[in-house]
């Protein structure tokens, strides 16, 4: 999941346009939302993105923005 919403975070959407898009709650995607900037250090959605593309999280070389790991199929 937080793979997805790194991905269309990138891309420019907003946690309501996201959840709307994945299906969670509004409320569940912002908890997301606040795990990823703490697992990644971010103080923002901006150093959040650039964060992920500086880890290799997100893959530089398409368009649009993917997971550059493939998502989990447990």
């Amino acid at each position: 999941m937080q793979l997805r919403v790194l991905s269309l975070m990138e891309g420019g959407r907003s946690n309501g346009a996201i959840a709307t898009d994945l299906g969670p709650s509004r409320q569940a995607l912002d908890y997301h939302v606040c795990q990823l900037r703490v697992a990644l250090d971010a103080d923002s959605r901006p150093a959040l993105v650039a964060r992920a593309y500086t880890l290799g999280i997100l893959d530089t070389r398409v368009w649009p923005p993917r997971a550059a790991v493939p998502p989990y199929q447990g």
